[in-house]
């Protein structure tokens, strides 16, 4: 009896070490603006403050350090706040740009917060780019033969400085490498198997390394310095919709479960999402070079009765994971 006794308590513990994990992700919500509304209609914010039903994933960004950044053409300026969504400054820039309806320009900051690539747009509407130093004091302004999309993945080689159009520039906008196709590491690139579900790694000479299945749909999302891996989905039977951090190995050593922000609470919203013919997410996470990941919403894809329900909250935010170890 004392041996089976002992044995059934080997086992619990054998269960519970394998549910859990050494870290485990901290999710912060992070509220960079509160305001009142009225019919449906923000009141009561300065002319220079931001629309903020208009902020998305265009014009904020993060450094490594985790300060926010969010372009503010309303304005001329670049608006700085503190990991914890404090207002710390404000960068005026000094060339003049230009918003027009729906077009709120792009911004994409350096890993360490001390250069910044700006579109924005003339007085008859027409694109401009330009690298800003941390004082908006113009470097460069970019030719027409230059202009892409911003980027949404940070790589995190030491020599990167921003990704644009595929390819890959240093600070002084010297090309580094071929086009980006893939998320890879020291040792080798990622691949995703979508219809199997499987998650596989080959090294630098294209052998394969090893390869996860997994029980759910996924996403990789990025790769930090340290070779984690950051994935979005769900990975396992039973877990929710969810944020992992994966090892070098594929081995799932911490996840948080991804807040359902915007729940669609009636069939009309439902079916309005369904409907919604449009190449942009509601949500989008951008992962710093240091691990942390922010959840950004793109509140202009929100049905609208969803939309009217988030502005009554009065409250514009993000949301961060942060690892930490137990």
């Amino acid at each position: 009896m004392i041996n089976l006794r002992c044995l059934f308590t080997l086992l619990i513990i054998t269960v519970f070490t394998t549910l859990s994990f050494a870290e485990e992700i901290q999710v912060e919500k992070i509220t960079l603006a509160r305001f009142k509304t009225k019919n449906g209609k923000i009141i009561g914010i300065p002319k220079s403050s931001p629309y903020w039903p208009k902020v998305d994933r265009h014009i904020l960004t993060v450094d490594d350090a985790g300060n926010i950044y969010i372009l503010n053409l309303w304005n001329n300026e670049i608006l700085v706040y503190d990991d914890k969504g404090k207002l710390q400054s404000k960068i005026r820039l000094k060339v003049k740009l230009n918003r027009f309806e729906y077009r709120n320009g792009a911004l994409e900051v350096s890993k360490d917060g001390k250069r910044f690539w700006v579109d924005g747009y003339d007085q008859f509407g027409k694109i401009m780019q330009f690298i800003f130093d941390k004082d908006g004091k113009a470097i460069r302004q970019l030719e027409e033969s230059q202009l892409w999309p911003f980027p949404d993945i940070r790589l995190c080689d030491e020599n990167y400085a921003v990704l644009r159009g595929g390819y890959i520039y240093d600070q002084d906008f010297h090309l580094l490498k071929e086009k980006f196709t893939g998320f890879a590491d020291a040792e080798g690139k990622y691949k995703t198997d979508l219809r199997d579900r499987k998650l596989i790694k080959y090294d630098r000479d294209g052998k394969k390394l090893w390869g996860k299945q997994f029980s759910g749909n996924f996403e990789i999302i990025g790769v930090d310095k340290k070779n984690y891996v950051y994935i979005k989905g769900m990975l396992r039977k039973g877990d929710s919709n969810s944020l992992y951090r994966l090892d070098s190995k594929g081995n799932i050593i911490a996840l948080a479960t991804i807040p359902d922000t915007f729940p669609f609470l009636t069939q009309e919203e439902k079916d309005e999402r369904e409907m919604h013919a449009s190449e942009e997410f509601l949500s989008f996470f951008r992962v710093t070079c240091d691990g942390n990941v922010y959840l950004i919403y793109q509140l202009s894809e929100l049905p609208a009765k969803t939309f009217r329900r988030w502005l009554k909250g009065g409250e514009y935010f993000i949301y961060k994971f942060e690892m930490a170890s137990k």
